[in-house]
């Protein structure tokens, strides 16, 4: 590539590639944009901690609410889907804690 200039960005997206990064990248950005995705109230009632695999595992404050987002799975899903990707995250766990 004599005469070409890549930027850092470039390099280093080609480099995340090859390394098989990018779904780890992208599932850290689920955990870490979880607030913003579920908003406020559901926030304020629970917390992302990780990813395995394409499972999301989600600590709840409570069996209530636990079940409640349940009910609201694949709404959440669908939100994540949007603003994540396809096929990142397949499963939400919720948990209490």
């Amino acid at each position: 590539m004599r005469g070409e200039t890549q930027s850092v960005g470039d390099i280093l997206d080609v480099l995340v590639g090859r390394l098989g990064l990018k779904q780890r990248l992208k599932q850290a950005e689920a955990v870490r944009k979880w607030d913003e995705i579920v908003g406020e109230r559901i926030a304020c009632e629970t917390q992302a901690e990780i990813v395995r695999g394409k499972t999301l595992f989600v600590k709840v404050t409570s069996p209530i609410w636990a079940q409640e987002l349940s009910f609201l799975k694949p709404e959440i899903m669908k939100k994540i889907r949007q603003e994540i990707g396809r096929g990142v995250i397949t499963d939400i766990r919720f948990k209490c804690g």
